[in-house]
């Protein structure tokens, strides 16, 4: 097995401002290693009010909260009308109600926002992903096991004691979880049928929204269940590579990379524009995706500045 020396390769790349010797480029201490690459956006989360994401270099940036008739309701996520993002490293950020966490590079999970039920208490240990319900939030460790915590009147916060899941999702009530065979499992709150029956078959992808739940199939066909009063379960045809369940409506980015809304239609969250999609996710009353040129663009309900993307 070889070993390759960082500081061997930073010093042959290396010159000098007039492109002097090696040693004279040490020595002055004036070395032009390049400069390093832009940060680019990685992961993205809209929730109620506020939109997060997370850049390549770890900074977390949120918006919203602007001009929603609730502010003081809606305080605990922002301050001075601006959402709060917190500082740090962070890998991935995940928004609903009143509260958001997201995972920071060390696995640790950091929450905030309104904690009348203990949904900020994240659990000690190294996690890749969390996921924010209205009162309660669950995450998936690093050793395959689902933990949870938060409000949990109708057991949206018991997941199965299993250690093979590979993704987790939580929903207003409800929380869902894939394994490694590719199968999904609900539990919590099944008065909308979000619960059971969930797909026998495995997915390659699922995320729950508010009452419903979607997911990609084997085929690249989207399936859904749960709450269908505004269509937000009746998935479209075609070949799918990601799906993103919010309130009442769900998007999903097709194979070709366009994006594909469907449910309520009052918002305008089904108008997504015509650019190409990496990922999408679906919040309360908007949308937004990162295109293949690495741009958040969002849609829908602007009332809390949710759409006003800031350029870091």
């Amino acid at each position: 097995m070889y070993r390759f020396s960082t500081s061997l390769i930073l010093l042959v790349a290396c010159k000098g401002p007039e492109g002097n010797s090696l040693a004279d480029c040490i020595l002055s201490g004036e070395c032009d290693t390049g400069s390093p690459p832009e940060a680019h956006w990685v992961q993205i989360s809209a929730g109620m009010h506020e939109t997060c994401g997370v850049l390549s270099n770890g900074k977390l940036l949120c918006w919203g909260s602007g001009e929603c008739e609730e502010d003081e309701i809606h305080a605990p996520l922002n301050t001075g009308k601006q959402a709060i993002a917190p500082d740090g490293d962070f890998t991935q950020v995940s928004l609903a109600y009143l509260h958001a966490c997201a995972v920071r590079t060390d696995g640790s999970i950091l929450c905030w926002g309104l904690n009348d039920q203990s949904q900020l208490a994240a659990p000690q240990g190294v996690f890749t992903k969390v996921s924010v319900g209205e009162y309660h939030s669950c995450a998936l460790s690093q050793t395959g096991r689902i933990e949870c915590w938060g409000n949990n009147t109708v057991g949206q916060s018991d997941p199965p004691d299993e250690k093979d899941f590979i993704d987790i999702s939580a929903g207003w009530d409800h929380s869902c979880a894939q394994r490694t065979d590719g199968t999904v499992i609900c539990w919590g709150g099944d008065d909308r049928n979000q619960v059971s029956p969930t797909p026998s078959e495995p997915q390659l992808q699922m995320e729950t929204g508010w009452s419903h739940s979607c997911a990609v199939g084997t085929e690249d066909q989207i399936r859904c269940w749960g709450q269908n009063e505004a269509g937000q379960s009746m998935g479209p045809d075609g070949s799918y590579t990601y799906v993103s369940s919010g309130d009442d409506q769900s998007c999903a980015v097709n194979t070709e990379g366009y994006v594909t809304c469907w449910g309520e239609t009052e918002f305008g969250v089904l108008e997504a524009p015509p650019a190409r999609f990496q990922i999408v996710s679906s919040g309360w009353n908007s949308a937004c995706g990162i295109t293949v040129d690495n741009e958040v663009l969002c849609w829908g309900s602007n009332q809390s500045g949710q759409l006003d993307v800031p350029q870091d």
